[in-house]
């Protein structure tokens, strides 16, 4: 670097590469091949970067010669260069501030956006509705298996819920979604992205006129997934045989708690097998749950199903292990732009 200290150079940051700061960290992201360079507690770093994500710099800043001398913000440009993230070029090269195009996000029918601007088409936002999840009741005749699930699991998992303690409704308090809502609102999605309908509530086989609904439903493309336990289950199979499978559009989803009972599981199993559209949803919260469900699916040799851990109040080491993600996997997957 030049000994004039006032000599000025340009620093810029390529368009490809993804910056984001979070509180004192910060990550560079090389969306071409892959790089990355992360830095904690630099303030020296921060500061530029900092200054080169405010829009009206488009990061480009000019450094003096000072600065570039400085041993960490020389290390921190020489990372840049080598990752081929960035570079420097004397100032007295260009006639002026060199262009670089910053790639912003740009959802045109962003709700927040939407929010701001009253004007724009807000028809465009269920372009990103993915998923729809119905209650169509709130009630059960047996409120013994509510009361043995964890509390608050229905706000982790798609699970059937009664209440927040686990009661059975009293008489006046059991509701259902009516069959004409469902129609209604269904009719009103048929436009959007939308790509799976969740069918749930207490026992979905107690819903009053769960033959029309499965009927309607069956009329329709998107793919349905009901979901229920499976001790409720096997005492309305014929109901729930109703529920065929078409090109892969209709799904039965049956929720299995710890403790189960070995003899109905295994009837719930045998339907599975003859159903064809079945899949079993184990609810795990510590390694010996895990240990129990490997050696009695092994035994079975049957393979439609899913593991669901979830959050008991005090199995976080188990849930550290089960379900968290780690920096190393994240790297590992090496999105794009």
């Amino acid at each position: 670097m030049s000994n004039n200290s006032s000599k000025k150079h340009w620093l810029w940051i390529e368009p490809y590469v993804h910056v984001t700061i979070k509180g004192h960290k910060a990550l560079l992201y090389n969306t071409l091949s892959g790089a990355k360079l992360q830095y904690d507690y630099e303030p020296d770093i921060l500061r530029i970067l900092k200054k080169m994500l405010r829009p009206e710099n488009l990061l480009v800043i000019p450094l003096t010669a000072k600065e570039l001398n400085e041993p960490r913000i020389s290390c921190f440009i020489q990372e840049l260069k080598d990752n081929f993230m960035g570079d420097t070029e004397d100032v007295s090269f260009s006639k002026g501030k060199p262009v670089e195009l910053k790639s912003i996000l740009n959802i045109q029918a962003d709700a927040r956006r939407k929010k701001r601007d009253r004007d724009l088409e807000g028809k465009a936002l269920l372009s990103y509705l993915k998923e729809v999840t119905l209650y169509i009741n709130n009630s059960s005749a047996h409120k013994s298996i509510y009361e043995a699930l964890p509390p608050l699991l229905h706000e982790q998992v798609l699970v059937p819920f009664i209440d927040g303690k686990g009661r059975e409704k009293e008489k006046g308090d059991r509701q259902e979604l009516s069959l004409d809502t469902i129609k209604t609102l269904y009719r009103s999605l048929e436009n959007s992205g939308l790509v799976s309908i969740n069918i749930i509530g207490g026992n979905i086989l107690e819903y009053s006129r769960f033959e029309e609904l499965a009927a309607f439903l069956d009329t329709t493309p998107r793919i349905k997934v009901y979901h229920l336990h499976y001790e409720e289950a096997l005492e309305k199979l014929d109901r729930l045989s109703l529920i065929k499978d078409k090109k892969g559009k209709s799904r039965i989803n049956l929720i299995v708690s710890f403790p189960f009972k070995e003899d109905q599981l295994e009837k719930a199993l045998r339907f599975a097998q003859e159903q064809g559209n079945v899949k079993l949803t184990f609810l795990v919260a510590n390694e010996q749950e895990l240990e129990v469900w490997d050696s009695f699916t092994g035994w079975l040799g049957f393979g439609e199903f899913l593991l669901k851990p979830y959050y008991n109040g005090s199995n976080m080491d188990f849930l550290e292990e089960a379900v968290f993600i780690h920096p190393e996997d994240i790297g590992e997957a090496n999105p794009t732009q």
